[in-house]
């Protein structure tokens, strides 16, 4: 059976009260973009669930680049490289992939208001 994943939407976290693992997390990312909020606001941040709606994984993307972590650890699994998802499982980088797909599809698809209003 494939690997089925969801993504969810987080909001963006205080960077003054990271856990360790998010310190750890977002280093590289700090490192490369800087602690400016204006930055910081276009990066996105997801939890990653299993086809049980079991929160396994962590996600930041900025654009079409980021990283894949297991939740709540410091622990890199993969990353996105242009949209790419790159994991040493090949099953887990199909399915981040389309599970990012399909939460980009859902995020632009019209809703059922603005439907109406045509």
């Amino acid at each position: 059976m494939a690997l089925v994943l969801t993504l969810r939407k987080l909001p963006t976290p205080d960077f003054t009260r990271l856990t360790p693992a998010q310190e750890h997390q977002f280093k590289s990312l700090i490192d490369n973009v800087g602690n400016e909020i204006g930055i910081l606001n276009r990066i996105g941040f997801y939890s990653v669930h299993d086809a049980t709606g079991k929160h396994v994984y962590d996600m930041h993307l900025m654009y079409d680049d980021g990283q894949i972590f297991e939740a709540g650890k410091a622990t890199c699994v993969g990353g996105f490289t242009q949209g790419d998802a790159e994991c040493g499982d090949p099953e887990l980088s199909e399915a981040l992939e389309l599970a990012l797909t399909r939460f980009q599809r859902e995020a632009t698809a019209p809703t059922t208001k603005q439907k109406r209003k045509k």
